[in-house]
């Protein structure tokens, strides 16, 4: 049976352009996020993993926008894709909507870059592409 976990991931839009990272397993351009540890809701993984990622602080670095009044804020969308090893994931898309492209990076990732178009990017998964065509549309 394959593997299934939930993850999140957060497309983090500063000026108009979303930030994609060039993931060392993945070998992919792709959100940051991971997988929600044992106890934890959604937004609370969103909140750890960007801290841990890229050293965002919610509230300083960041906002999450209210999409709408009966989701989590920042809430866009579930989807699910396969995580290669890891199996299925289960993933909670958020945008956040930061005030700075200054990034403290981990060392998950080979390089960053703020795309403003999908197509700026060779090698982004399908579900990652849909996404950012919806994220672009979405206000500042």
């Amino acid at each position: 049976m394959t593997r299934r976990a939930f993850s999140v991931s957060a497309y983090c839009k500063v000026m108009g352009a979303v930030l994609l990272v060039n993931h060392k397993k993945q070998q992919a351009w792709v959100p940051i996020g991971g997988e929600v540890e044992a106890g934890e809701t959604p937004l609370e993984a969103l909140v750890r993993e960007v801290e841990e990622e890229i050293g965002w602080v919610r509230g300083v670095d960041y906002t999450l926008p209210e999409i709408s009044s009966i989701s989590p804020p920042g809430f866009l969308a579930y989807e699910e894709h396969e995580a290669g090893p890891k199996g299925l994931h289960m993933n909670f898309a958020f945008l956040l909507e930061g005030t700075s492209r200054e990034l403290h990076p981990c060392d998950e990732f080979t390089e960053s870059a703020w795309v403003i178009l999908s197509n700026e990017k060779e090698n982004v998964p399908p579900n990652v592409r849909a996404l950012l065509e919806v994220i672009l549309e979405y206000g500042p």
